[in-house]
């Protein structure tokens, strides 16, 4: 009998069963039902709207063109040709534009820059930004000294000509005696 050993603690089995908790909903368990619910009415509701407003979109556009189509259907070989003209001088006037925001942004980057941030901007929020942009400018121009301008390798710069002297009997023998004596034994 000395070599059983008796257990005193009951086998578990692998489930481990849980204590049974009342169904009985908590005041904030209740509220975020309720919240759950109702936002997801306003989404099915949303979404219902949306389905509606894009068929809706989509009938506008099909009136919009049955009606362009009419109106070009009666329209004379004159009218036609006026709104044609009409087309023509818009498009060109939009080239035009953008030609000169090109050239602007050309010759003037950082001004181009500055004018495109700011074109939503009402006067104070323009003197804001402008004056914000000139405390940039001034704090990185005096962090940075100066770089000498890049040189066109195909426009190299021309080097003035040394102003013509006679050259004089000393200075001639002094580059002379400079170049030293080939011939010297070395």
């Amino acid at each position: 009998m000395a070599d059983e050993v008796v257990n005193s603690a009951p086998v578990q089995s692998a489930e481990v069963e849980a204590p049974e908790v009342a169904a009985v909903p908590t005041e904030n368990e209740a509220d975020v039902t309720t919240w759950k619910k109702r936002l997801a009415g306003k989404d099915q509701a949303l979404t219902a709207t949306k389905k509606e407003l894009d068929e809706l979109k989509s009938r506008a556009e099909e009136l919009a063109k049955w009606k362009a189509e009419q109106e070009q259907s009666s329209m004379t070989e004159f009218e036609k040709a006026q709104a044609k003209i009409r087309e023509l001088e818009g498009k060109a006037v939009a080239a035009e534009q953008a030609a000169r925001e090109e050239r602007l942004a050309r010759e003037y980057p950082l001004a181009h820059q500055f004018l495109r941030d700011t074109s939503g901007l009402d006067e104070v929020g323009k003197a804001a930004a402008l004056e914000n942009f000139f405390k940039q400018a001034s704090s990185l121009s005096a962090g940075t000294e100066s770089e000498p301008a890049p040189v066109d390798p195909n426009n190299a710069r021309r080097a003035t000509a040394a102003p013509i002297e006679k050259p004089t009997s000393s200075s001639i023998s002094d580059a002379l005696k400079a170049l030293g004596n080939p011939f010297a034994d070395r």
